[in-house]
């Protein structure tokens, strides 16, 4: 049986963003050939993957990413945060290169762009951690956790037999030229 794309299935009308239908009925889809992007009008407004949970697939999304220690912003030289999300699962790496000491307090992240996470308990295990103390060289592994209690504030725990917070002091002082490295796979709401 051969299939034909004007006999079967979903065609959505096909134009571009300056030519959109004038008056569309709720639930009609269009796909914008100068934007790339496959639309559905929902009796309101047209709707289409700028919200976080319908990021087109393998697009990546940069972000200026906030590490604090404490309540007092990381003192960092740089920093590099960048995500995707497939379907409800965020992909997230995020870093920064320190400037100098940092405040007291253990470390915390705010995930991007208003996103939650809904692992359904505290201290959900989330990623992989790395930091890197560069005098003396060393290197340390760790698994960041989710705050339960506010499902976006993420604390990093290093990887101890007590699960020690990692702070300004632990697993070493923070200092110039040293790492950190966060990885996240996880589901959102």
């Amino acid at each position: 049986m051969t299939i034909s794309a004007t006999t079967q299935g979903l065609r959505p009308g096909v134009t571009t963003s300056s030519n959109r239908p004038a008056t569309p009925f709720e639930g009609q889809m269009i796909y914008e050939t100068d934007t790339d992007k496959t639309l559905v009008y929902s009796g309101s407004a047209w709707l289409y993957s700028s919200t976080p949970q319908t990021t087109e697939q393998g697009a990546w999304t940069s972000f200026t990413p906030t590490f604090k220690f404490g309540s007092t912003a990381a003192a960092t030289s740089s920093t590099y945060g960048f995500y995707t999300v497939i379907n409800k699962l965020l992909i997230l790496q995020a870093g920064f290169v320190a400037s100098g000491a940092q405040a007291a307090g253990s470390l915390n992240f705010t995930l991007p762009n208003s996103f939650s996470i809904s692992e359904g308990r505290d201290y959900q295990r989330l990623g992989q951690l790395y930091a890197y103390d560069a005098s003396p060289p060393t290197q340390y592994v760790g698994i960041p956790y989710v705050n339960g209690s506010d499902g976006a504030v993420l604390y990093a725990f290093s990887q101890s037999g007590s699960g020690t917070a990692l702070s300004n002091t632990a697993p070493f002082t923070f200092a110039v030229n040293d790492e950190l490295d966060l990885h996240l796979t996880v589901r959102i709401p």
